[in-house]
């Protein structure tokens, strides 16, 4: 059947019924899919602020990944990664905090950090598993998130660590994703473990134009890694050339307080003259569409408190909401 490109909307309706029904992956696959948005929430960052700037950010969210982080000692123990900033009170508190702030059907999902202290030790990793348990069935956890990104580190090592842990969660229909950058250097880790965990969170956080995200994604879909597995995460940070070995960073929100926009993929300080890369307005949809087209699993931010205020024309992740059909809904 040839259609004319002046068809009417009938035939244009029966063209498409004939192509499903002649090749329904054809369908499947143009047909734009409905992504996760999600968040971190980075505990100690968040129990210091003392503003609702990004409260209607929280309410549009599928998923809050609840990030103190945790991470296990020697003998297996569950304790807050040293690296973050310090949370002086029981967890329960900032949790109900979160939680009154999410849509009733949103999921939190505990974020952990490295494993490593725990591979050398059987029961360690037993006392690891079991204390994961409680806290999830304490906690109502609908996901566990591993954000593992230690390098060097051998893939079968890894993938043995997150399976302990997906073994334990999927009989109790809890979620395991693993987080780590895009870079080749962890695709193979990625492909060992793929058939322990629900989710990859793939860390694109600095690849600023839609073709450094395809060819990135592209790498692990061509390894195997399904689709609907991957989420891809967006920093709300600007990076500037490298200098001494490090890149000087800003958060978007600050750029934007300093007179940056969401039209532009670049600001320049006015101080250090140093050129500010980020997501411009354009690219944060295109990146949203290829999100949808390509039916990736979600879409993941790092993190909101970075961002310009909600109701601000410029914040990102207003942008994104509304690209992904995410606004939050009335209070």
């Amino acid at each position: 059947m040839i259609a004319s490109r002046h068809m009417c909307p009938l035939g244009c309706g029966l063209l498409v019924l004939l192509l499903a029904a002649a090749d329904p992956s054809r369908l499947l696959a143009e047909t734009p899919a409905a992504v996760m948005r999600i968040d971190y929430y980075p505990v100690g960052s968040w129990e210091r602020r003392d503003d609702d700037a990004h409260d209607a950010a929280l309410r549009a969210l599928d998923v809050a990944i609840f990030f103190p982080p945790l991470c296990p000692d020697e003998q297996g123990r569950l304790r807050q990664d040293a690296r973050f900033a310090a949370i002086d009170r029981d967890l329960s508190v900032p949790l109900a905090n979160l939680r009154k702030r999410l849509k009733p059907e949103a999921e939190v999902w505990i974020g952990l950090s490295e494993l490593t202290p725990v591979l050398n030790s059987e029961p360690a990793q037993r006392r690891l598993v079991a204390e994961l348990r409680q806290l999830c069935q304490r906690h109502d956890f609908a996901g566990i998130d591993i954000d593992w990104e230690e390098q060097p580190l051998d893939a079968d090592r890894y993938a043995e660590g997150v399976r302990r842990i997906y073994a334990m969660a999927q009989p109790a229909g809890v979620k395991v994703s693993i987080s780590h950058p895009s870079a080749k250097e962890y695709l193979p880790r990625a492909v060992a473990a793929r058939d322990h965990y629900d989710y990859l969170m793939l860390q694109v956080y600095d690849r600023h134009t839609l073709a450094e995200l395809q060819h990135d994604v592209g790498r692990y879909l061509r390894a195997g890694i399904p689709a609907g597995k991957i989420c891809i995460g967006l920093g709300l940070y600007t990076l500037a050339a490298e200098q001494a070995g490090e890149h000087d960073s800003k958060t978007y929100g600050e750029v934007i307080a300093r007179g940056g926009s969401s039209a532009e993929s670049t600001w320049t300080d006015p101080q250090s003259n140093q050129v500010h890369r980020y997501n411009s307005r354009a690219l944060l949809r295109a990146k949203a569409e290829y999100a949808r087209r390509k039916r990736l699993a979600g879409v993941f931010t790092w993190h909101m408190l970075m961002d310009a205020p909600y109701d601000s024309p410029h914040s990102q992740t207003r942008i994104l909401d509304e690209a992904l059909g995410k606004s939050p809904p009335a209070e």
